[in-house]
Protein backbone atom coordinates (compact mmCIF):
# COMPACT_ATOMS: atom_id res chain seq x y z
CA UNK A 1 0.00 0.00 0.00
CA UNK A 2 1.13 3.68 -1.24
CA UNK A 3 -0.67 6.60 -0.34
CA UNK A 4 2.66 8.84 -0.50
CA UNK A 5 2.42 10.31 -3.58
CA UNK A 6 5.38 9.54 -5.26
CA UNK A 7 7.01 7.44 -7.53
CA UNK A 8 6.50 3.42 -7.03
CA UNK A 9 10.27 1.78 -7.14
CA UNK A 10 10.35 -1.74 -7.60
CA UNK A 11 13.61 -3.51 -6.73
CA UNK A 12 15.39 -6.68 -7.08
CA UNK A 13 13.82 -7.72 -10.15
CA UNK A 14 15.94 -9.89 -13.06
CA UNK A 15 16.50 -9.37 -16.44
CA UNK A 16 13.43 -9.71 -18.88
CA UNK A 17 9.48 -9.38 -18.86
CA UNK A 18 7.63 -8.14 -15.80
CA UNK A 19 4.35 -8.25 -15.62
CA UNK A 20 3.14 -5.60 -12.53
CA UNK A 21 -0.25 -4.93 -11.44
CA UNK A 22 -1.27 -1.60 -10.02
CA UNK A 23 -4.96 -1.09 -7.86
CA UNK A 24 -6.21 1.97 -7.22
CA UNK A 25 -8.09 1.21 -3.77
CA UNK A 26 -10.49 3.42 -1.74
CA UNK A 27 -10.21 3.87 2.09
CA UNK A 28 -11.70 0.78 2.41
CA UNK A 29 -9.05 -1.09 0.70
CA UNK A 30 -12.52 -2.51 -2.35
CA UNK A 31 -10.58 -1.55 -5.92
CA UNK A 32 -11.67 0.79 -7.87
CA UNK A 33 -9.67 0.47 -11.17
CA UNK A 34 -6.28 -1.65 -12.14
CA UNK A 35 -3.82 -1.93 -14.55
CA UNK A 36 -1.16 -4.34 -15.77
CA UNK A 37 1.95 -2.73 -16.59
CA UNK A 38 4.53 -5.20 -18.49
CA UNK A 39 8.22 -4.20 -17.84
CA UNK A 40 11.33 -5.07 -20.09
CA UNK A 41 14.43 -4.74 -18.65
CA UNK A 42 17.48 -5.35 -20.11
CA UNK A 43 21.08 -7.42 -19.40
CA UNK A 44 23.11 -4.94 -18.05
CA UNK A 45 25.98 -4.28 -20.22
CA UNK A 46 29.48 -5.32 -18.79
Amino acid sequence: MDASGEAIILGGLEPGQHKVLIELADPTHNVITSETVTLMLPNPKR
